[in-house]
């Protein structure tokens, strides 16, 4: 969690957790998109005082945008007071890595079939394909290396979206 919002990566659960300070009080959590819920808020009394879970997990849509997604999660406490507390808080969900791994590999196959296109066509037999490509190895090893270099603009770029997110200025 940084001061701003709350950080998931995709599928991973989060788990929370509020201890009313009196036993007469009522906790609602609410989810937005893209979080869902897995254990439904229930209460948990232990000794004198009692508290509240609930467990929920991120998911990317379509599973395969390898951008981060926002959230917010709505926390209200009824204490019978006119105006109860309520806190909202952003919660960013990133991608999972096998998303991340999926686009790596999508785009070195693009560049690596746009490359030996004409070899592939204009080739007699299989043997001046795999000749061809024994020559390329070096620049085809620099490339699949590239591609680790590549995922950390698109982490930087997906940062940069957290924290240009306008706020709403939702929180009493």
């Amino acid at each position: 969690m940084s001061r701003r919002r709350v950080h998931l990566r995709a599928g991973r659960s989060l788990v929370i957790r509020v201890v009313a300070q009196k036993s007469l009080v009522k906790v609602e959590v609410v989810t937005e998109q893209p979080l869902q819920t897995i254990v439904p808020l229930s209460r948990v009394e232990s000794g004198s005082s009692s508290s509240y879970y609930a467990e929920l997990t991120g998911h990317s849509p379509l599973k395969v945008v390898p951008l981060p997604i926002s959230g917010k999660l709505h926390v209200v406490i009824l204490d019978g007071c006119p105006s109860p507390c309520r806190i909202t808080i952003p919660v960013t969900i990133w991608p999972s890595v096998w998303t991340l791994v999926l686009w790596w590999l999508l785009a070195y196959f693009s560049i690596v079939g746009v490359r030996f296109q004409s070899s592939i066509a204009n080739s007699s037999s299989p043997w001046e394909i795999i000749s061809t490509v024994r020559g390329d190895l070096g620049y085809l090893a620099g490339l699949l290396l590239m591609g680790f270099f590549v995922l950390v603009p698109l982490r930087a770029l997906g940062w940069f979206l957290t924290l240009v997110e306008p706020s709403d200025g939702s929180d009493a």
